[in-house]
């Protein structure tokens, strides 16, 4: 979408001609034409055939495949480099169905972060330059080890003595964040990694998850969800320090976080005894996107020029409809005659 620029009534070489017939073209300097802005808005999840997903990529509203679908397989994440370079994270399973193998994908190829031996999921991609980071987990044949991925190459950020799984990343200079769990072995302990350093978000008395990072300064923002003992409450974490976005009277999961100057912005879900409804919050104060007639869930929000990008999905009664709301007003990326979610975003202003 082009954003509107105001137009010149007359070229600069005639207004030029026309002051120099005047008297007063000696001052006049020609100035260039402003470049348009485009934004394009990527989105990455999968869309059933009924039998299996396939992972894709809409821009635009527009879907390319990245698998064929005769593996099951999901999109979770996408990112847009400075050259136009589409890389999209997800995950596919072997021929046999299972293990399940972590994957990028460059505009459509697909690079394996995991050999198929065990099964193993990338949810965050993020770029640094040249390189390309993923987090996400690979079972050990017995539990799931926290990893890091940089350009294929794994480093692991739990023992693999007690299960851990890497969700949210973000980089800052040479440091590596990345959000997570790892369980004590009763509950999962939320935790912060930097750069394999594990930082505790909650004491371990109650089951507890970190999805989602923002990072403004030596300020971390973590989202996530922390059990009260009967339900799940959605929660912010700045740097270490937990906020409650619900009163924990029904379950709720903040599953990523943005900031935008002095607003924190989480998305996630909030159920109202029945159906989940699909939720932003800004600053603590909740946006319903659904109207908790049907089932909907936000996973990821993306923020530019003062608009708010969400993506999730909500039924439509029978099947899981994938959906972009823009300020609140929903756009359906699929018909509704199979399942499909959407699970990343990347707003690509250029």
């Amino acid at each position: 979408m082009r954003s509107a620029k105001p137009l010149l009534l007359l070229s600069p070489s005639m207004l030029a001609f026309l002051l120099a017939c005047s008297g007063g073209g000696s001052n006049y300097t020609s100035q260039p034409a402003p470049t348009p802005t485009v934004t394009d808005v990527y989105v990455v999840g999968y869309e059933s055939t009924g039998t299996k997903g396939v992972a894709k990529v809409w821009k635009n509203g527009v879907a390319t495949v990245l698998t064929d679908g005769t593996k099951d397989a999901v999109g979770y994440s996408v990112v847009v480099s400075p050259s136009g370079d589409v890389y999209a994270l997800g995950r596919e399973a072997t021929a046999a169905g299972t293990p399940v193998i972590a994957k990028v994908w460059k505009n459509g190829v697909a690079s394996s972060l995991t050999d198929g031996g065990n099964n193993a999921q990338a949810y965050t991609l993020r770029l640094s330059g040249a390189d390309v980071y993923a987090a996400g987990y690979e079972s050990n044949g017995t539990k799931l080890v926290a990893k890091v991925w940089k350009n294929g190459v794994a480093t692991t950020l739990s023992d693999g003595t007690k299960s851990a799984l890497g969700f949210g990343l973000r980089l800052a200079g040479n440091d590596v964040y990345v959000a997570g769990n790892e369980s004590n072995g009763t509950v999962g302990v939320a935790k912060v990694w930097k750069n394999g350093v594990a930082t505790t978000l909650t004491d371990g008395a109650r089951d507890a998850f970190a999805y989602g990072l923002a990072l403004s300064g030596n300020d971390v923002y973590a989202a996530g969800y922390e059990s009260n003992g009967l339900k799940d409450v959605a929660k912010v974490w700045k740097n270490g320090t937990a906020t409650s976005l619900t009163d924990g009277s029904n379950h709720a999961y903040a599953l990523t976080t943005e900031l935008s100057g002095n607003d924190v912005y989480a998305v996630g879900y909030e159920s109202n005894g029945t159906k989940n409804i699909a939720k932003v919050w800004k600053n603590g104060v909740a946006t319903p996107l659904s109207d908790g007639s049907k089932e909907a869930v936000a996973y990821t929000l993306g923020l530019s020029g003062g608009d708010v990008y969400v993506v999730g999905y909500e039924s439509n009664g029978t099947k899981l409809v994938a959906k972009v709301w823009k300020n609140g007003v929903a756009t359906s990326l699929t018909d509704g005659s199979n399942d499909a979610i959407a699970r990343g975003i990347f707003i690509n202003v250029h």
